[in-house]
């Protein structure tokens, strides 16, 4: 009975311990395919994911405060275009490319991404 008990504890364990959000898997996805796509270091790529983690609770935040009712679509677009506009310059800085060069990454990623659970 302990054995089973056990063994029941250390699954549970494992599986919260290796479960993640969709918000998570999404960013993981994201990295992943600009790391492959960029050709980015490790430099970057830590620089990518701080930055990409950043602007995931940045949007999370700005949404919830929409769906509070602490944000009216009149103050919620500015914010979500300027939150927008830092990732994608952050994301020129880390890439070395330009924003229209980046743009066609953006477009798959964001047609990629909704399909991610």
């Amino acid at each position: 009975m302990r054995r089973i008990l056990a063994s029941l504890v250390l699954a549970t364990l494992f599986m919260v311990s290796f479960a993640q959000s969709p918000a998570e898997k999404k960013s993981e996805y994201f990295i992943k395919a600009a790391v492959e796509e960029f050709d980015l270091d490790k430099k970057q790529k830590k620089t990518l994911t701080k930055e990409r983690s950043e602007y995931v609770t940045e949007l999370q935040a700005i949404y919830k405060a929409k769906k509070n009712g602490d944000l009216n679509q009149e103050e919620f677009k500015p914010k979500l275009n300027k939150i927008n506009a830092a990732f994608k310059q952050t994301m020129c800085e880390i890439t070395g490319k330009t924003n229209a060069e980046l743009k066609p990454f953006f477009t798959r990623m964001q047609k990629e991404m909704k399909d991610i659970k």
